[in-house]
């Protein structure tokens, strides 16, 4: 079908629509839940140069928040 039932992190569920492009090489795409706001941000932070200590100030100094 093309809706399928998803379940959000709170536990709360959506009937979302799937996505309308289908390849035989690479199956059946599963609707996923976007990551938590920041929860990338040291990585791209690191993929970008920056740092550990560069990445520690930056949480100091309250511009990237400390997860």
């Amino acid at each position: 079908g093309y809706l399928e039932e998803v379940t959000f992190r709170n536990g709360m569920t959506a009937t979302m629509p799937r996505s309308p492009i289908n390849m035989d090489s690479v199956g059946e795409l599963k609707t996923q839940c976007a990551p938590h706001i920041g929860a990338d941000t040291e990585a791209v932070l690191q993929w970008l140069g920056y740092t550990e200590a560069d990445i520690e100030a930056m949480k100091q100094a309250g511009a990237i928040s400390a997860r």
